[in-house]
């Protein structure tokens, strides 16, 4: 994954959450509550520390003495165990599942600074490092960008890491840092190949309302391209990418 980023304060856990047993017991209604009853014994980790128990609505609560006791389920959780659970990249979970301020997704954080989000229309990703920390500059799921469509990914030759979004995307790199694009961008950098083309990696984030109507010295138009977009501009290692308003992709070596 991208380096470490605390962005994770948006989900910062409470200071002295309740005991394992409290937590099913009192705050989530026992027997009564949407867990239901248990369908395990309380079982011991992996790592020979933490502990868990099943519950027959679909969730199970982890505990580990740095975390305390959350439980985790559905597609949140179906998400997580495709990342190994516990052993796995993300660790255990530091929240409860979380509802967004949509109403609609759902979020839960993870020990290692990733969150999985859930929406009805993306299903359940991981996100975190330095691409979920400019994702959060932009206001998470209300920006621009709305909810992640994909984990976590590298791309193919290993330079970088990104997620894809409802909207865009973000890249990251060791040498460039984490950076936002638009849809529009990204069919720009994708005609001249992506990170491995002539463009680079992005090396700044997306600048709104750039007004280039015109074919400038030094610009060329970018191949096939002339598809409806809102002007903009955004700059690359090795080049500017343009889109101008009159609907056409130019780019400009640096």
């Amino acid at each position: 994954m991208a380096a470490l980023h605390p962005y994770t304060t948006r989900n910062r856990r409470r200071s002295r959450p309740p005991s394992y047993t409290t937590l099913w017991g009192t705050t989530l209604g026992g027997p009564g509550g949407f867990l239901g009853p248990p369908t395990s014994d309380e079982l011991t980790n992996a790592d020979g520390i933490g502990k868990r128990t099943s519950f027959q609505g679909d969730a199970t609560i982890y505990w580990h003495p740095d975390t305390d006791a959350h439980p985790v389920g559905g597609a949140i959780g179906s998400k997580w165990a495709q990342f190994g659970y516990d052993p796995g990249p993300l660790g255990y979970p530091i929240t409860d599942e979380i509802t967004n301020p949509d109403g609609i997704g759902k979020r839960q954080a993870f020990q290692h600074d990733s969150s999985i989000y859930w929406h009805p229309n993306t299903g359940a990703h991981q996100i975190g490092g330095q691409i979920g920390a400019r994702w959060g500059e932009l206001e998470w799921e209300a920006s621009y960008l709305g909810y992640p469509t994909t984990d976590e990914l590298s791309t193919p030759n290993g330079a970088a890491r990104f997620n894809h979004f409802e909207n865009g995307s973000v890249y990251w790199a060791q040498p460039t840092g984490a950076h936002d694009l638009t849809r529009e961008m990204m069919a720009i950098w994708g005609a001249y190949g992506f990170e491995t083309g002539l463009m680079g990696l992005p090396a700044g984030n997306n600048i709104p309302d750039s007004d280039i109507s015109v074919l400038a010295r030094g610009q060329q138009a970018a191949p096939r391209l002339r598809i409806p977009g809102e002007p903009q501009e955004q700059v690359f290692q090795n080049a500017i990418g343009r889109f101008g308003t009159d609907g056409e992709a130019y780019v400009r070596g640096r």
